[in-house]
């Protein structure tokens, strides 16, 4: 395989966009699927419903929080220590982020989150992905499509490899687990079902070789 595997995590779920908003788009979050703007939802109610609905792995669920503003590193310890690690910044004010177990509704309120979602399949794949066009280089196998993954920190790859073999998810690559990527070969009904799991950031199709073909005729 060639391809870079730093741009998988730099894309990861967001579209980088200038923070130059308007004030009515001040909370847009920039996603490859689309702009979304997410409702206030720091109430007991509102944590509860996600404690609920939220899929885990090992008590862990992936999600995005926004905040009022920029939490300061003491702030990010303390949301730390109350079972909640920041990872990765996303326009405007918000950041992916791993949860271990019911979220803390004072520390929270102390730091000014604003909203905290769950993201769908479909906001964690490629749009083209998630549309069924899949590159003739990526389809391997009738039925299937391969596919980059990529998984937080908070998760270890051992962790990640035995849920996935767990699940039947076919392993094809482990050459760039130190970047937190896998590769995979997965039925394309399944697309949506591996895209929800906790411990997948972002899913792509596989890139293919610059010098093939059929990628060159590609647009």
């Amino acid at each position: 395989m060639r391809f870079n595997p730093i741009s998988l995590l730099t894309a990861m779920l967001l579209m980088a966009l200038s923070a130059t908003a308007q004030n009515n788009s001040r909370y847009d979050l920039m996603l490859n699927s689309g702009i979304i703007n997410p409702e206030k939802n720091i109430t007991a109610e509102g944590l509860n419903q996600l404690h609920r609905s939220a899929v885990k792995i090992d008590g862990k669920a992936f999600v995005i929080i926004q905040f009022e503003k920029i939490p300061t590193e003491k702030e990010k310890e303390q949301l730390k220590q109350s079972g909640i690690e920041l990872l990765d910044y996303i326009p405007n004010n918000a950041y992916t982020a791993i949860i271990n177990g019911s979220p803390d509704l004072a520390i929270l309120q102390q730091i000014n989150a604003r909203s905290i979602i769950e993201l769908t399949a479909i906001q964690k794949m490629q749009p083209d992905l998630a549309k069924g066009n899949f590159p003739s280089w990526a389809v391997k196998v009738a039925g299937t499509v391969d596919v980059l993954i990529s998984f937080p920190k908070a998760f270890s790859f051992e962790t990640v490899k035995n849920e996935l073999r767990s699940r039947n998810f076919d392993i094809i690559s482990t050459d760039y687990k130190e970047y937190r990527i896998v590769a995979l070969r997965v039925g394309v009904q399944r697309l949506g079902e591996l895209a929800l799991l906790p411990f997948i950031e972002y899913v792509q199709a596989l890139p293919g070789d610059p010098a093939d073909p059929q990628r060159r005729g590609a647009t």
